[in-house]
């Protein structure tokens, strides 16, 4: 136990602030995560996580079932919630990804001024955990629910009524994914 109250104690407690070289060094290392083209086709990976999860998270406090989260290897995802097409929730839900990422990197930033950087890096370590969980235990769940014999839903048989847009309609990436077909004759 001694060795898991010494972990808990380092992930709360306060560190002193870094040197002003580690910040700019860090900088200059998360710049070429984003900016250099062969890192950022790995690195955009954990903001479709962030993205997805933001979805999946405000799902669940609004009330809405969350059926399933997806990330595909073009580092797009999809997050499909049950419940009313319209209102609160749904609007929440849908809005949350898109802001999730940056309140995400917010909330890292003030975790850092404080001077918990051990914490902030535990939770970084956390919530991919907390998320490949959750999608593992949604897959299973969704698996027991079709009596085990069915894998999930191809993107072409979700309904709008999984995703919450109102009936009949649904976004174009999700009904008419463009074919390669050759010109002409």
């Amino acid at each position: 136990m001694d060795v898991i109250d010494e972990i808990w104690s380092r992930a709360i407690g306060a560190q002193p602030p870094p040197t002003q070289g580690m910040v700019l060094l860090t900088a200059a290392v998360a710049a070429c995560l984003v900016g250099y083209r062969p890192a950022w086709s790995r690195t955009r990976h954990a903001v479709t996580i962030a993205h997805e999860g933001a979805h999946g998270f405000v799902a669940l406090l609004s009330g809405r079932r969350l059926s399933g989260i997806r990330l595909h290897s073009d580092t797009s995802g999809l997050t499909l919630s049950r419940g009313r097409p319209s209102g609160a929730g749904m609007v929440a839900t849908a809005f949350a990804g898109y802001v999730g990422p940056a309140l995400i990197g917010l909330a890292a930033a003030w975790v850092l001024a404080t001077g918990h950087a051990v914490g902030l890096l535990w939770a970084t370590l956390v919530y991919p955990a907390y998320y490949i969980v959750l999608t593992a235990w949604l897959s299973r769940r969704r698996r027991a629910s079709d009596g085990g014999t069915r894998l999930p839903l191809p993107h072409s048989a979700i309904s709008s009524k999984d995703v919450g847009y109102p009936s009949g309609a649904s976004p174009p990436s999700l009904t008419r994914i463009p074919s390669a077909r050759p010109r002409g004759r």
